[in-house]
């Protein structure tokens, strides 16, 4: 049994995983949970997907994935039997930690409906001996008899990716996050902890939504796209826009869109997580430059590094006036509901993403975009391409994810709910 980030982990020392784990659990501003014997971290997307780590005082530890859109939500199921044998196999003193303990946002309850013993909720089960980690038998063992991706459906594998297990940490980023949030009465503190922290990276600007520890939540964890037991790929619509809405102004232009470093360096992380683009044509014509943009020898680094990733990136270009794209581009067979069910139904574990108002509001119709992003300019055009697609129904969202950056530029993520 083997995973990249499962290898990456079991090669971790416990100290430097804790030390990780507390780091993120800061950042990210996580209530604190007391639980007897043990010291809980956590990290939550704000959206019902969440690590959660018990390291205990003896030297052994416990960590529970959870994914709210996985084939393992048994919270959806309501299954208490089956959710505690995915604990088979893991010492009963480290499963105690979780039982019969009240919720909270990280961690959801399933009762038994025999005695009223709860348990909780988890996706993954892992532990953690004193000298090297396991996967909990009875989840090993289910996930072998139905045919499942363990480390791809417990959540494991996208909620430690935040962890950076197996890659080299830089201070830099934890210590500007901290500022942004004002954790810093001068120049001096902010520099004595820079100079504390050891080499750290983590994911910056993750600030979940307002926490609803009832209903709210609860419906997260129960929602989620598949077909055939599989999980589909989500689909994504994200467009830089000004403060009142519009992704093009009244003149046709979008010239106050143009990034800055640190808001084109989040696009090219954005963009590796992306399967496949869909496009209208004046997108799709606007986008052409990045076919030959490698040739120019005056690049730098940052523009090379996009013009990498783009140009071998799958397109699907809908137009009624083209015959033909260029590079890894498509034209569209069908519209766009068409095209994007048949690309869910295809294997892929990356997003697919809209670019393009027109075409989003055909996707939103059908209710088939799981995200919409947005990064928001300080600046008011008064009219032109709204971000928004029109129509009479309504969409309830939840914020995921924030970020300000030092240009006063805001990205909001909202998964729909």
């Amino acid at each position: 049994m083997s995973d990249t980030t499962w290898d990456a982990l079991t090669a971790t020392p416990l100290p430097e995983v804790r030390r990780r784990a507390a780091v993120v659990d800061d950042l990210v501003g996580i209530d604190p949970v007391t639980v007897p014997g043990a010291h809980r971290l956590a990290w939550n997307d704000g959206g019902g997907q969440s690590a959660v780590w018990y390291f205990a005082e003896d030297g052994r530890a416990l960590l529970l994935t959870f994914d709210h859109e996985s084939e393992l939500n048994l919270y959806a199921e309501d299954d208490f039997a089956l959710q505690e044998s995915f604990y088979a196999g893991v010492p009963e003193s480290l499963v105690a930690l979780v039982r019969d303990r009240p919720e909270n946002y990280e961690s959801l309850n399933l009762t038994d409906p025999g005695t009223g013993r709860t348990i909780h909720y988890a996706g993954g089960v892992f532990w953690y001996d004193g000298s090297r980690w396991h996967v909990a038998d009875g989840l090993a063992e289910y996930c072998r008899r139905e045919d499942v991706d363990l480390f791809g459906e417990s959540g494991f594998a996208y909620c430690l990716a935040v962890y950076r297990f197996g890659r080299d940490f830089t201070p830099e980023a934890l210590v500007a996050l901290r500022d942004e949030k004002g954790r810093y009465e001068d120049e001096q503190a902010r520099e004595a902890d820079a100079s504390a922290l050891r080499p750290a990276r983590t994911a910056v600007g993750i600030v979940p939504a307002r926490r609803d520890e009832s209903r709210g939540v609860r419906r997260s964890y129960c929602r989620g796209r598949h077909r055939g037991g599989l999980r589909m790929r989500r689909v994504t619509y994200a467009m830089s826009t000004s403060l009142d809405g519009y992704i093009v102004g009244p003149d046709g232009g979008f010239d106050w869109t143009a990034p800055d470093d640190e808001v084109f360096r989040f696009w090219i992380d954005e963009i590796r997580t992306v399967d496949v683009h869909l496009l209208g044509r004046r997108l799709y014509e606007t986008m052409l430059y990045w076919e030959t943009a490698d040739q120019d020898p005056g690049l730098d680094e940052a523009t090379r590094e996009w013009t990498a990733l783009w140009k071998p990136l799958p397109k699907v270009v809908f137009s009624r006036t083209l015959s033909a794209v260029e590079g890894r581009a498509r034209l569209a067979t069908g519209g766009p509901v068409e095209e994007i069910e048949r690309l869910r139904a295809e294997p892929g574990d990356g997003e697919i993403a809209i670019g393009g108002a027109t075409l989003a509001a055909q996707a939103a119709e059908a209710g088939l975009i799981d995200e919409y992003r947005v990064m928001v300019y300080p600046v008011l055009v008064g009219g032109g391409i709204p971000y928004f697609p029109r129509h009479e129904r309504r969409v309830d969202l939840a914020l995921v994810e924030t970020r300000t950056f030092p240009s006063n530029v805001v990205y909001l993520r909202y998964r729909v709910t």
